[in-house]
Formats: structure tokens, sequence, C-alpha cells
């Protein structure tokens, strides 16, 4: 009886061994794989592992690595933010009845800072304090640097350079919000002063 017992044992201690042998993925190589001469994994003579169970490199690329390349690139994707764009206008902007290109971005007109010097205004830049300071000149004439605005939109980049306006009543400059689009600032038209609307003609109009 006691014979008995120990071959059975024996028995079960070869199948035992014969499965875990069979599930573990065996000794590989460097490139993670090892052969399977009795093609016991139906792979073929030959498959990998490294971390995954049984499987082959199709032309060269494991699939799990593809998956997460694929995974990855999708979130990349994904989080990617929408870039802020000015947006074509059909708003005609006016100063003293003299037309002045302007821009659309966030439902609100913007005008390009440096523009104003062709419309009574100085625009002195100080680089040292990065500062660009916009002033009423009376002295100046009026001459509208174009009939239209642009047919381009353009990419909304915020800026360090700080956009003052000299404020007649205060007798100071006030530090108004500016945007830098294709390496020139730009103001919200009615930072220059008090605008009136025409629905009919859709134009805003500034007497300065």
């Amino acid at each position: 009886m006691r014979k008995i017992t120990v071959v059975v044992l024996s028995i079960l201690m070869c199948f035992t061994l014969s499965l875990t042998a069979f599930a573990h993925s065996g000794r590989t190589d460097s490139s993670g794989g090892h052969k399977d001469n009795k093609n016991v994994s139906g792979l073929g003579s030959y498959h990998y592992h490294h971390g995954y169970s049984a499987h082959l490199h199709t032309n060269g690329i494991c699939p799990y690595s593809a998956s997460s390349e694929s995974s990855t690139k999708t979130t990349t994707k994904q989080s990617a933010k929408k870039k802020d764009t000015t947006s074509l206008t059909n708003i005609n902007a006016f100063i003293n009845d003299t037309f002045i290109p302007s821009v659309n971005y966030n439902s609100l007109t913007y005008i390009i800072a440096e523009d104003l010097q062709s419309y009574g205004f100085d625009v002195v830049w100080n680089g040292n304090d990065r500062a660009l300071k916009i002033k009423r000149n009376e002295g100046k004439t009026f001459k509208s640097i174009s009939t239209s605005n642009s047919n381009e939109s353009y990419e909304i980049l915020s800026t360090d350079i700080k956009t003052y306006i000299y404020d007649d009543n205060k007798q100071s400059y006030t530090l108004v919000e500016s945007y830098n689009i294709d390496g020139k600032t730009i103001i919200k038209f009615a930072e220059i002063g008090d605008s009136t609307w025409d629905s009919s003609s859709r134009s805003a109009s500034v007497n300065v």
C-alpha cells in the first residue's frame, strides 16, 4: 500500500511540474523570446514573452508595444488644446470717420496699436520697460492705412509687453489689456475712446 501511495504522489508531482513548465515563459534570450522546437505554443519554433503571454512579432513589431504607442498617441491628441485665433470680421471701425483695420477676438473688436501712428496718436516704444505708450497728438494728420479688413486669421499669443493709453481726464497713462498677433500688439477698439455703433452699416466709430 505504501508503494502505491509513493507512486501516486510521484505521478502527481511530475504532472504539477509539467503544468508549471508549460505555463511559464521559460528562459528567454536578450530579445525576450525563446525557441519552441516542439511548437507547444502553436506559434512556431520561436516566440516572445518579455512580460506577456506567448506571442509573435509580425514584421518585427510587438503587438503590445504597438498598442501602447497607439494609446499614447491618442491620449496626446485628446489632451492637445486648440489654439486661440482671431476671426474674420465684417465690422468696420472708424476713428474720426477714417477707416482703421480691425480683427475679431472673443466677439470684441480689436485694432493694432502700432497702426494708431497714422490716426492722430503717438505710439512710443520703451525697450527697457518693454512698454508701449499711446497718446493722442492733435497735431498729427489722419491717413487710413487700408480700406478693408484682413482676410486672414491670426494666432493669439500672450505678451509681456505692457500697453498704456494716456487718459486726458486722469492726466496719466492707464494700463490696458493687450495681445500679440503676427508680431504686433492688439488692443480693444473701445480702449481709445467712447464708441458708437451703427447696426445698419455694422460699423463702430470713435471720435478723439
